[in-house]
Parts: C-alpha cells; sequence; structure tokens
C-alpha cells in the first residue's frame, strides 16, 4: 500500500480510504483512478479484495454475459469498466454460454469471492444467478430486454421506439407488405421485441400474415439465410424484410441472391442492434444502433449507487436508439 502511495503522491490511509467501498467517497475521482490503476500495476489487485474482506464487502464486480464471442458484447464492458475503474472497483467477466451448469459455477464463484456486486447482460432468463445473489444479499442489476426481473433495477433498451423507427421508415419509402424474421421466443427480450413489431405494423395500418413471419433459432448469419429462404419457401409477398437482429439481416443477403432478386432494388433489408462491420457489407445494411458503451456506463452506475447504499433514483432507465439509413432500404417498386 505505502509502494502505491508513493507512486501517486498521496498518503498511504488515501490508498486505504480509496480501496474502502464506505470511504472512498472522501477520495476524488480522479484520485480513486490513479491509485487503482496504479495498483493493478503493481500487482496490487489482490489486496483490495483482501481489504473488503475486513467489512464483508470487496471492490470485485461480476459482469455475466451470455456469449463472449458476440462482438456487440465488447461496447457494454467497454463502458462497464471505464465506469467502475472510475470508482475504483474491478470487474471479473464470466461467460454463461446458456449453461445451466456454468451458471452454477458461476454461482459457486461469486460466493467465494464475495463479490461486491453484479451486473447480467444475457439474453436468457438468470433466475439461479439472481436468486442466488438475493439469498447473498449481493446487489444486483441488468441489462433489461423484457426479461421479467420487473422489481430488481435495471436499464432497458427502448426496443419499442427503435421498432417504430424501423417501421416508420420502411412506411415512409412506400413499403406496405413487410415480413419479418424475430429472434429465439425463449430469448430474454425477444418476445416482447416481436410484439412491438406487429404492434408497430398494425398502428401503421400494414396488414401481416402468418407466411410474412418467421422465427429464428439463434442469432446467426447462417439462421438468417434459412429463415429468408422460409419466406421464399412460404411464397410470402413482401418488399422489405424486417430482421430483430442484424446477423439475420446479413443472412437475407445470401438468400436473396440466390434467387436472383436484388437489394435494395427488389427488396428492402433492415437490421436490428448495430455492429461495427455492417457499414462495410454490400449493400451498407440499415439498421437501428443503441450507444453500448453509455449503456455500460448506465449500467455501472445504476449498481455502484446499491452497492455504495446510495438512494437509487430510478430503478428502470431507459436508453433511446437512433436509426442509421444505410443502402440497404430503397423505395419499393411499382
Amino acid at each position: 500500500m505505502r509502494d502505491v502511495a508513493a507512486r501517486v503522491g498521496v498518503h498511504p490511509s488515501t490508498v486505504s480510504r480509496a480501496f474502502n467501498p464506505d470511504k472512498r467517497a472522501l477520495v476524488s475521482e480522479d484520485v480513486v483512478r490513479q491509485i487503482t490503476e496504479t495498483a493493478q500495476q503493481l500487482g496490487y489487485a489482490l489486496n483490495s479484495a483482501a481489504s473488503g474482506l475486513r467489512t464483508n464487502r470487496t471492490t470485485t464486480i461480476g459482469v455475466v454475459v451470455s456469449d463472449l464471442t458476440n462482438p456487440t458484447m465488447s461496447g457494454y464492458i467497454r463502458g462497464i469498466e471505464d465506469e467502475l475503474l472510475k470508482a475504483g472497483y474491478v470487474s471479473i467477466l464470466f461467460s454463461s454460454d446458456w449453461h445451466t451448469e456454468r451458471k452454477r459455477r458461476i454461482i459457486e464463484i461469486m460466493r467465494r469471492r464475495q463479490l461486491g456486486g453484479l451486473i447480467l447482460i444475457t439474453t436468457e432468463r438468470d433466475d439461479e444467478i439472481v436468486s442466488a445473489c438475493q439469498d447473498d444479499n449481493i446487489p444486483v442489476v441488468f441489462l433489461d430486454r423484457g426479461s421479467g426481473h420487473l422489481n430488481l433495477p435495471s436499464v432497458r433498451l427502448n426496443d419499442r421506439l427503435g421498432t417504430q423507427l424501423v417501421i416508420d421508415h420502411l412506411t415512409g419509402l412506400g413499403h406496405r407488405k413487410i415480413a419479418v424474421i424475430s429472434g429465439p421466443q425463449h430469448y430474454s427480450g425477444a418476445f416482447g421485441h416481436h410484439q412491438h413489431t406487429i404492434r408497430s405494423l398494425a398502428e401503421s395500418n400494414i396488414s401481416t400474415n402468418p407466411a410474412q413471419i418467421v422465427f429464428a433459432e439463434n442469432y446467426s448469419v447462417e439462421e438468417g439465410d434459412r429463415c429468408c429462404e422460409a419466406l421464399m419457401r412460404n411464397k410470402a409477398d413482401f418488399t422489405a424484410i424486417f430482421a430483430l437482429n442484424e446477423m439475420l439481416a446479413l443472412g437475407c443477403y445470401s438468400t436473396l441472391r440466390r434467387h436472383g432478386l436484388k437489394c435494395p432494388d427488389d427488396v428492402s433489408v433492415v437490421g436490428y442492434n448495430h455492429r461495427t462491420f455492417t457499414d462495410m457489407v454490400d449493400p451498407p445494411l440499415t439498421t437501428v444502433r443503441f450507444p453500448r458503451q453509455n449503456t455500460g456506463r448506465a449500467l455501472a452506475r445504476l449498481l455502484l449507487e446499491r452497492v455504495q447504499n446510495r438512494r437509487v433514483t430510478l430503478t428502470k432507465q431507459f436508453i433511446q436508439p437512433t436509426l442509421t439509413v444505410r443502402g440497404s432500404t430503397a423505395v419499393p417498386k411499382p
């Protein structure tokens, strides 16, 4: 601790306060950040956990994601880490991979390390993990896509607005025949997102029939290809496809080419939940974008309010989307 204090240029007691959740507010955020970064550089990361044991709290926050290979997670994680480091906390990352056994292991590690809190960013319901947190009085917040944990503080992506932006864009171009590729209905939020889509279409006086709606089994390019092929096999009548995930939307490109159709000349395609490379495909994909780093920061701030026993002003915070219009949508053929 003295080494850290000497490197930063503060008294050892300041370092002690920076690592104590109950006294951290007495130290400026900038000094806390310097102390945390210096401690990590000098190999003192475990000391913060040890000091936390004396107060039955640690400065380690768990972050659980469904799939680490999903590129959308990096923005969330970066935002979370930025906010946690600024407050003198560090994170430990878990990937559930949708496996029950992995969730059990996460719970074991969470309890053994006496985590100071937990952030959930998963596509499935995590009742086991949430129950374990509640049993052990571990503060937990989550990214809410309509998972049903209504009594927990959460940051929620406004899928209703995002969906309406897409429908307004397509109808504004003149599309009246819109096919939908929805996500797996057992995923957290996919069911609600589908309902928002059907409702938005109805409110815009766009009728749909079963042939125009396909449900994906996962979020992959291959599954998007399969779903679009199903639309063709159903002989669905459409001039636009709204895929409720970008990977599903990209899968449609291959199907349309195989059938001799051009995007957007013959069929417009819209994706959802922007990824960094969708502006580089041909044609660049029109999509809904959420600010992932800001979302991660909001999750971390909400959790820190609970960890530091501050009053949580909002139990549910909404993140607003924007529509990025690119080359995959156009006026339908007459």
